[in-house]
């Protein structure tokens, strides 16, 4: 649950982060109650970019600032959480920006990831998604000990990228 309960947080306080990396996440504001998180979890909702976008602008209706820049990594044999929701979760944050559904860039990193990003109109990445091909449900981890390796493997946690690394890149922290 710590996926969505990240893209909740920042619908719910976008005047308290910047910036958030959701992970085998469903959309903010998907779910309701366990029903509907269950529902979320497994299958396409069928909301179009801008109502997924309303959910998030309700959860904050006096926000006048910007909305946080969001990193989402997902993999393809997640059957846990659907693959389905790293586009939900895509198309919320880009409406949300107000942002083009067309890709600014796309690019392949290792491990069979495809990192594909939307910018502002200033060129900045407000949304990038990196969808990890065959990785189930699981936290991107790459261990070693050079720039761009972290973490450790295990249960849940995946070899393939390093997520942390990718999503401060995202942040301009890098």
């Amino acid at each position: 649950a710590g996926g969505a309960m990240t893209a909740n947080l920042l619908a719910d306080c976008p005047d308290v982060f910047r910036a958030g990396a959701i992970m085998a996440g469903v959309p903010a504001k998907c779910a309701r109650d366990l029903v509907t998180a269950y529902s979320c979890m497994g299958s396409d909702q069928r909301k179009t970019p801008e109502q997924w976008a309303d959910l998030v602008r309700r959860s904050a209706p006096d926000h006048t600032g910007s909305w946080p820049t969001v990193a989402i990594f997902h993999g393809t044999a997640d059957t846990t959480v659907a693959p389905v929701n790293a586009d939900e979760l895509r198309d919320q944050w880009t409406a949300v920006h107000g942002v083009s559904q067309e890709p600014s860039r796309t690019e392949q990193l290792p491990a069979g990831t495809t990192l594909t990003a939307y910018h502002d109109s200033a060129g900045v990445p407000v949304v990038e998604q990196y969808v990890i091909d065959g990785m189930p449900h699981a936290q991107p981890v790459d261990p070693g000990t050079e720039a761009g390796n972290c973490g450790a493997t295990g249960q849940y946690y995946a070899d393939t990228i390093c997520a942390a690394y990718y999503a401060a890149n995202c942040w301009g922290m890098l």
